[in-house]
């Protein structure tokens, strides 16, 4: 299924009558600052819809609600607190308040530490997994596991992606369309693209994309294999992005965003390889026609240092001067599935990309240990984001 990103409209059907997702971010300002209050004191993350609960241990609740993720009170909610707790609150509260991504000084920002300029919003370059800049191109792939495991997700996750600072991000498991919309409109500057399918049930975990408008736009996307359920049990959503780089550079990159069958077993890890094996066939037959260059990302759901017995990626693997795994040196040392600390997730580029990854990394935000105000693996999802940065040219 083919649809062209200029018939597209906000909310609007493609030609095929399928719902789109194709998410524009126009009703947030274009400018460079997320207008959105941030306040230090920590509260309980249910306070919103049941009010604060009280506990017997009267220091241990104090010390609990600094620890939560930062969520700014009504004035209802404040009044429910006894005094002698508000006592405990009452210097975080009036130390900590500031505006999320303003250019006001930070405590917090080292001396020398800079924000960047046309291309990129107001972050704190100072967080330890802060990786985008404006001299590089990232893309990178996120597997938001079930997104959202609660109400307060789509906000964590536009804050990791505003720190991060990734270009190109291809998102998978994305189980709430309207969770969905939450988080881009809390991410100002980015556009967006989701997959339309379903399972049989009506439910979904989705993939898509989420891009920065002042580089990139899709000019045309399509799901593919769609009458390959079996082997993909999740469609393959491929798109075509016009590609600006910071002098006005314009080229052309194609893009597919996987999610294959899980879990263990002869079964499923058959599913896998026939799925590589379409998947190869598909980016060699486009590139001799002449398109691309092509990068295939996601989660693969198996290793790249698997023996060549049970090794699914011999499709690719066994054809180097066409395609290469930027995480192949990762694999063995780094994971980016927390629970069973293996690398899952993946990205590999077709040969057109090849003279930029001459001095490209690859890298994998250590998310679940260094974020500290919440727990990441039980709040945003048990998978870390990989991402492959490459110099503009």
């Amino acid at each position: 299924m083919h649809c062209s990103r200029f018939a597209l409209q906000d909310s609007a059907r493609c030609d095929l009558g399928r719902r789109t997702s194709w998410r524009q971010s126009n009703r947030w300002a274009t400018g460079s600052s997320t207008i959105r209050t941030r306040c230090s004191v920590r509260f309980v993350a249910s306070c919103r819809h049941a009010g604060i609960r009280l506990l017997k241990n009267i220091p241990k609740q104090a010390a609990e609600l600094l620890q939560r993720p930062a969520i700014l009170p009504s004035i209802r909610q404040v009044k429910r607190l006894p005094a002698y707790l508000l006592l405990c609150l009452l210097p975080a509260t009036f130390a900590g308040c500031a505006e999320s991504g303003t250019s006001a000084p930070d405590a917090s920002v080292p001396d020398g530490a800079q924000t960047d300029g046309q291309y990129r919003p107001d972050v704190d370059v100072s967080v330890p997994w802060h990786i985008g800049s404006a001299d590089t191109f990232e893309i990178a792939t996120w597997n938001i596991r079930n997104f959202p495991s609660d109400y307060e997700t789509p906000r964590l996750v536009a804050e990791l992606i505003l720190q991060t600072d990734f270009d190109l991000i291809a998102v998978e498991e994305i189980a709430d369309e309207s969770a969905f919309d939450e988080l881009m409109s809390m991410l100002p500057g980015y556009d967006s693209l989701l997959s339309p399918h379903e399972y049989g049930s009506g439910e979904y975990q989705k993939t898509g994309f989420v891009f920065r408008r002042d580089m990139l736009r899709i000019r045309e996307w399509s799901l593919l294999f769609v009458s390959e359920s079996y082997t993909f049990p999740r469609p393959p959503l491929e798109a075509e992005f016009y590609l600006q780089s910071p002098s006005g550079e314009q080229s052309t990159l194609w893009a597919i965003v996987v999610h294959l069958k899980a879990e263990g077993g002869e079964t499923n890890e058959r599913r896998r390889r026939t799925a590589c094996e379409r998947l190869s066939a598909y980016i060699e037959q486009r590139t001799a026609q002449g398109l691309g260059p092509y990068v295939l990302l996601g989660d693969f759901n198996d290793r790249l240092d698997d023996p060549p017995s049970d090794n699914v990626f011999a499709s690719f693997t066994s054809h180097p001067d066409e395609f290469r795994f930027t995480t192949e040196p990762l694999a063995g040392r780094l994971y980016s599935f927390v629970p069973a600390r293996s690398l899952i997730d993946h990205l590999v580029f077709s040969s057109g990309w090849f003279p930029r990854l001459e001095n490209s990394q690859t890298q994998i935000p250590a998310l679940d240990r260094q974020v500290e105000d919440y727990d990441y693996v039980d709040r945003v999802s048990d998978h870390l984001p990989v991402a492959t940065i490459m110099q503009w040219q």
